[in-house]
């Protein structure tokens, strides 16, 4: 499936289109600068809840409307489909690795790189170097279209970050359940 041809373009009456789901597009300085704001007057701990919040949303949403509008041939194509989203919507550049699922007991495990993460060059040139991962968003789109996709909740973690200085920041998703700590 090719993401491109899904998006409609109708500049005449400001509208961008994924299938029936309205898109914007944003500066990405401009995010980085709301980043700016939420921890500077309100702290990272609610920058990290609103951040996640949006990003799950926008996960379920993108999961449920790629089902709905596009009908994708297979399983494998509709959950591969949130990675390649992410990346056709300039968050970051989603690197699946492993990806492993059940729907019938269920079970499921997902995971991989993100690389040139968007979020996290912003939190650089906003905040400088974490001692923590910092993609919040990224982590919450993750949990909200594997949980729609498998039908059960998930917990997305991200286990290491650009913002704290590797390469590439690191995640995995699992049913919720099988998280032991």
């Amino acid at each position: 499936m090719n993401l491109k041809e899904l998006l409609e373009f109708i500049p005449e009456e400001g509208i961008l289109k994924l299938g029936s789901q309205r898109m914007v597009i944003l500066p990405a300085d401009s995010m980085g600068r709301l980043i700016r704001m939420i921890t500077s007057t309100m702290g990272k701990e609610v920058l990290d809840e609103y951040m996640f919040e949006l990003g799950e949303a926008s996960g379920r949403k993108d999961a449920e409307t790629l089902k709905r509008d596009f009908a994708p041939e297979s399983e494998m194509d509709w959950i591969t489909l949130g990675p390649a989203m992410h990346s056709w919507e300039g968050i970051v550049h989603a690197v699946p690795e492993k990806v492993r699922f059940d729907r019938s007991r269920p079970t499921f495990l997902m995971s991989g790189r993100w690389e040139n993460s968007f979020y996290a060059e912003q939190w650089l040139d906003q905040l400088g170097q974490s001692k923590e991962p910092v993609c919040s968003l990224l982590v919450g789109y993750a949990k909200g279209y594997s949980s729609v996709f498998i039908g059960a909740e998930t917990e997305a973690r991200e286990l290491q970050c650009i913002a704290q200085g590797h390469e590439y920041c690191r995640w995995e998703i699992r049913l919720k359940e099988d998280w032991t700590d």
